[in-house]
């Protein structure tokens, strides 16, 4: 009862035979038959495209930008997944209450820019697409984003990571049922006919909803070293199982 182990186990130490039959029994209780991923701050870095246009929206809209660590901070509180809602509690603080559609009428033109010019060209893929090709070898692999289809379509293919996923579950397929909601990460296990699976996020709704689906939550850490501390803290009060420095550590640590 004790609330520093809630969650946790012990494991005494047996003979040879009785360890080596637990520690298969725990590698496979975690390894999974397929890998799902989120895109954004997991395979994109969004830190100059998505980030950059929360502040520069906020900026316009309150006539002050927010701050890098302010938009981290309300990442780490479940409901601000989606970036239109961050931003309005961003304004909210600042006195300013606007509808969703007004701040994206903004946000959209920021981000987009006018014919395609804008921030999301500044994105870069974080895991090399050789991993993610040894990785669709051994297993199929899926994103689960709250990017419309489209986008993410466009952006998979301009950063040459297309045609490595076998479902992409987006915005457009989950009814606004977004993260915590478990909804897409069990409409991903359903296409890809699979009942184990990790999903691989960094915030904490994403494996708020991971534990939700059943699928075990694998936590990536992409922010400044000084904040990983509080960053795992949250992390796995919100059900991560694993917790990577980088991406490109799924393949040894879940594999």
């Amino acid at each position: 009862r004790e609330p520093l182990l809630a969650g946790c186990f012990r494991v005494a130490v047996g003979r040879p035979g009785q360890n080596d039959f637990v520690l298969k029994t725990l590698a496979d209780s975690i390894r999974p038959d397929a890998l799902l991923f989120d895109m954004d701050g997991v395979l994109v870095d969004v830190s100059r495209s998505y980030d950059r246009a929360v502040v520069r929206t906020v900026e316009i809209l309150a006539g002050r930008p927010a701050k890098a660590e302010e938009i981290r901070a309300l990442r780490l509180r479940t409901g601000f997944n989606d970036d239109g809602n961050l931003t309005a509690a961003l304004l909210a603080r600042r006195g300013l209450r606007l509808s969703r559609r007004d701040i994206m009428r903004v946000f959209e033109p920021v981000y987009f820019g006018r014919g395609g010019d804008g921030l999301i060209l500044e994105e870069r893929a974080l895991v090399a697409k050789d991993v993610l090709a040894r990785l669709s070898r051994r297993c199929p692999l899926g994103i689960v984003t709250g990017r419309p289809r489209l986008e993410a379509f466009v952006t998979l293919r301009r950063l040459g990571l297309d045609g490595l996923f076998s479902t992409v579950v987006a915005r457009d397929a989950v009814a606004g049922r977004l993260k915590p909601d478990p909804y897409g990460i069990r409409l991903a296990m359903k296409r890809l006919g699979v009942r184990r699976a990790a999903y691989i996020g960094d915030i904490p709704d994403d494996m708020r909803a991971a534990r939700s689906a059943g699928a075990v939550g694998v936590a990536v850490f992409n922010g400044p070293r000084a904040e990983r501390p509080r960053w795992e803290a949250r992390m796995r009060r919100a059900g991560a199982r694993v917790v990577l420095d980088r991406i490109d550590d799924c393949e040894e640590a879940l594999l």
